[in-house]
């Protein structure tokens, strides 16, 4: 199962950095296959992995250190903007923007999405699918360090090319 799981990680990974940097499709298109490959893939291979039950159960404790620990991220985030601000490019952005098929007409519509649709698409795929898997295998020490380092991977896969080779450096 192990192999199953890194593996399809890891074609996951090739299969967006193909998306992002060799095709440089529209922001659409880009999305549509990030919810090909994280929602249809463990979908998929949960169909051909056999797997026991298990109980999911909200446990408060998990809930208020889930609330601290994304509360302390987004204040780290505000802070950063704050403290950075005055060597942020905003027009390399707003170019970036555009260049993706984001304009004025659909800006709010994709910020929401990428703050929730997307959070939580990759949390799904990343912590749900790699990480659980991996664990419930009796894999624990690869689980945490292979979804630990995997999802920074793909964050550098949004980034442009000459930029690839130090993310994993």
């Amino acid at each position: 199962m192990k192999k199953w799981i890194i593996g399809s990680s890891l074609f996951a990974c090739f299969f967006l950095y193909i998306v992002e940097q060799v095709m440089e499709v529209n922001y659409g298109w880009k999305t549509f296959s990030k919810w090909i490959v994280f929602l249809l893939l463990p979908i998929f291979l949960f169909r051909f992995i056999k797997r026991e039950k298990q109980e999911k159960s909200l446990q408060k404790k998990g809930l208020l250190f889930g609330l601290l620990f994304g509360f302390i991220s987004f204040s780290s985030i505000i802070i950063a903007y704050f403290v950075l601000r005055e060597s942020i490019d905003f027009d390399a952005i707003i170019w970036e923007l555009k260049k993706s098929g984001i304009d004025a007409s659909n800006f709010i519509f994709v910020a929401v999405y990428i703050t929730l649709g997307n959070s939580l698409l990759e949390e799904f795929f990343f912590r749900g699918f790699i990480f659980l898997n991996l664990n419930q295998a009796g894999y624990k020490k690869v689980a945490y360090l292979f979804s630990s380092l995997y999802l920074p991977s793909i964050i550098c896969l949004s980034f442009n090319r000459g930029f690839l080779g130090s993310c994993f450096l």
